[in-house]
């Protein structure tokens, strides 16, 4: 976390350095364009120019929501778009107008030869140079504000949920995951469970873990593992025995950011050790997702915007929002209820997760045996409303579906 801080810190730093300098050079800019043009202009021209800015801007201020008003009395218009449009139209106006009365004023003026003095048309440019140029170094600041709220967003939200969750944020985290999430996982992985281990993992080092889940979600051979119908067939079933044979399975297995995953899951054994039990783990999840499709509170879920959102992005929320989101610990517990209630699970004839002893990771050819003909099969159809809904049983009055299964 602290490298972290003084990363953002550093590069908040060097754009507040380079913003600084900028608007120094904004300023010296603008007053010395408003110098040269009241050299040369006269001291009427310059300040006639500012003061009709001056009137339009007070009365773009003054009469704005008389305007507004008029117009959502007389028209349909509302909402911020008037707002802006109505400002706009009472700037432009007064500007043209009081320019034009302006000019007026000082070709009468010139005639009378008062106000062609270049020195005091210099001075007077330095003086609405120097006006013109505070505005630009105000807006400027607010520009810089912002950027630096958007880096340093994400720290300081985790800095002051710390701060309330109070000192022991370790020992609150990883009780969090071992107390909650261990309950719906421990029936997968009762003699060594992996959550309390990616708990200490999480908080001892929540950044390094954040980015080994980042290189997880932009695991290019995940995607092409549930991307190929034919392994998503073989993990929506739970055949980890058949899917350990595929080519996409192998290139997933054995990428780094699984590795280091599936090693701080499953400390203290192999690494074929290490795959096979992530292998099951990932085998039940993707059965109990399969199952639980069907559930119309699973797929009330499934469309709530907020869960919709950490989902796209699950690397983009903070490790400890995410765990304690109420909403997606509903979701982990359906699905592994799912997987838990699976009818099939107690029958060792047809128990489809199969265990498998990987003496030789690289011969995967040599270690499972086709699906038997007693295994029972899933069907799976959309409705007429779009949901999609998965069943043992042949639906009814349906002729659109797909069969997964033996």
């Amino acid at each position: 976390m602290d490298s972290l801080e003084i990363s953002i810190t550093d590069r908040i730093g060097k754009i507040d350095d380079k913003v600084r300098i900028m608007l120094d050079i904004l300023f010296l800019a603008v007053v010395s364009y408003y110098m040269w043009k009241g050299y040369t202009r006269g001291v009427v021209k310059v300040l006639g120019g500012f003061l009709s800015l001056v009137l339009a801007y007070f009365c773009a201020y003054r009469f704005n929501f008389l305007v507004v008003e008029w117009f959502e009395k007389s028209t349909e218009l509302k909402g911020a778009v008037l707002y802006a449009s109505a400002g706009g139209a009472i700037f432009l106006s007064v500007l043209v107008l009081a320019n034009l009365l302006f000019f007026i004023g000082m070709k009468l003026l010139e005639r009378r030869g008062i106000g062609r003095s270049k020195s005091n048309g210099m001075l007077a440019g330095l003086l609405v140079g120097c006006v013109f140029g505070a505005v630009v170094v105000w807006l400027g600041g607010i520009i810089q504000s912002v950027v630096s709220l958007k880096l340093g967003g994400a720290t300081q939200t985790l800095k002051e949920e710390q701060a309330h969750a109070g000192p022991d944020i370790h020992e609150f985290v990883a009780s969090l995951v071992s107390e909650g999430l261990e309950r719906t996982l421990e029936s997968r992985m009762p003699e060594d469970s992996a959550v309390p281990k990616l708990a200490g993992e999480l908080a001892r080092d929540p950044v390094s873990f954040a980015m080994d889940m980042k290189a997880l979600s932009d695991n290019r051979p995940l995607r092409e593992l549930y991307g190929n119908p034919q392994t998503r067939a073989l993990l929506e079933r739970g055949d980890v025995a058949n899917l350990m044979k595929t080519d996409e399975y192998q290139r997933f297995i054995n990428h780094p950011a699984t590795m280091r995953l599936a090693a701080k899951m499953f400390e203290g054994k192999t690494t074929a050790e290490q795959q096979s039990a992530f292998t099951q783990s990932l085998g039940r999840i993707s059965r109990g997702a399969t199952l639980i499709q069907g559930n119309p509170r699973f797929q009330a879920l499934m469309e709530d915007p907020e869960v919709r959102r950490i989902l796209q992005n699950p690397v983009a929320a903070n490790p400890i929002s995410l765990l304690t989101n109420p909403k997606i610990n509903e979701l982990v517990e359906l699905i592994m209820t799912a997987a838990d209630s699976d009818p099939y699970v107690d029958d060792p004839d047809r128990h489809i997760f199969t265990t498998v002893d990987v003496p030789d990771w690289q011969s995967v050819e040599q270690m499972s045996t086709e699906p038997e003909a007693g295994e029972h099969r899933i069907y799976r159809w959309v409705d007429e409303k779009g949901r999609v809904h998965y069943s043992e049983d042949k639906p009814e009055g349906v002729d659109d579906y797909q069969v997964t299964g033996g």
